[in-house]
């Protein structure tokens, strides 16, 4: 027997659009911060908004993976045409990675175009009459580039108060599951490329 609970549903409409450098997990520990009175503990954060459609699909991955660290059991996001055009792009990468005659098994966590199509007909969306535990929103242009910490994600200071405070820098952290890829690594680089020729 398996026994489960349905947590309750905590509504954040992300408005606007994000500033220059602003990354995703800035909006998550923004969130974090502006919330810290456990809001949506034990809660599914369910994101709307205009200013989803702006919102890449990596930014997207740092924002719903870090919900954990701001108390919620799951952040999720709607299946928009973001979404189903990452999913796409990822079939087809992942049937492009078999080469022809390879007698090998398809990877299990494969699927196909068609199997995307179909979800996407099949996709939920929230009633017009839903009700949520707690009602949040943000404005995605107000979010500025954080640090969090020390030792807790609800504690935080903007990198101009870090400027400011000429807090040095000795070592960073760079690959965590909330900010390990491509476009981090590639953020992180182009930030040390600047650094070292300027």
């Amino acid at each position: 027997m398996t026994w489960w609970q349905v947590p309750k549903v905590a509504r954040c409409v992300l408005k606007g659009k994000l500033r220059y450098g602003v990354v995703g997990k800035d909006v998550i520990i923004a969130l974090c911060g502006a919330f810290n009175n456990d809001e949506v503990l034990n809660c599914a954060v369910e994101f709307v908004g205009d200013g989803i459609e702006h919102l890449s699909m990596d930014q997207r991955l740092s924002i719903a993976n870090m919900t954990t660290e701001w108390g919620a059991m799951a952040g999720l996001f709607p299946f928009d045409e973001v979404l189903k055009a990452y999913l796409l792009e990822r079939a087809q990468y992942l049937q492009g990675a078999r080469r022809p005659g390879d007698r090998r098994e398809a990877s299990r966590g494969s699927y196909t175009e068609t199997e995307i199509e179909q979800w996407w007909f099949e996709r939920d969306e929230p009633d017009a009459d839903a009700a949520y535990a707690v009602e949040l929103e943000l404005d995605l242009a107000s979010v500025v580039p954080h640090v969090s910490g020390p030792n807790h994600v609800k504690v935080m200071t903007s990198i101009a108060e870090m400027e400011r405070k000429r807090v040095g820098v000795h070592k960073a952290y760079l690959v965590s599951c909330v900010n390990g890829r491509l476009s981090d690594i590639e953020s992180a680089a182009e930030g040390a490329r600047r650094r070292v020729s300027g």
